[in-house]
């Protein structure tokens, strides 16, 4: 299933944070000790990491977040974790879409050759993210 995310949010993002690793424990990172997690956005793109972070404590703590999760189900099936997902957050899903590259200005100079290797992920399949918002 496909839809757009469109969400409207009412404050600026002032800050964010790339953590250059997330294991079972990344919640007890400092910096959200600064922050409430109902005030977070999570955006999770870890490699299959997912399947190991999510569990039912850290779900349980950021059940009043939201998260946007790339499923990577080469690695792993996703039925569990969805069901999971579903139980805490209202879910829906995206996925990739066409591209088209000519509609960027910056591109326009390259071989298309080299316009499909900058944006090739190396991907064996199409992606989907879950989009999961606070019930």
């Amino acid at each position: 299933m496909n839809c757009r995310l469109n969400y409207q949010f009412e404050n600026k993002i002032v800050n964010f944070k790339i953590l250059n690793y997330a294991d079972e424990n990344f919640l007890s990172n400092n910096c959200f000790k600064k922050h409430k997690l109902k005030d977070c956005l999570f955006l999770i793109d870890i490699e299959g990491g997912e399947f190991k972070i999510l569990n039912n404590k850290n779900l349980n703590l950021l059940k009043k977040s939201i998260l946007i999760i790339e499923i990577h189900d080469f690695y792993f099936s996703p039925k569990n974790l969805i069901k999971k997902l579903s139980k805490i957050f209202k879910t829906s899903f995206i996925t990739t879409e066409d591209r088209n590259l000519s509609s960027f200005k910056v591109l326009e100079n390259f071989h298309d050759n080299e316009k499909w290797l900058m944006v090739n992920e190396g991907r064996p399949k199409k992606m989907i993210w879950i989009i999961c918002k606070p019930k």
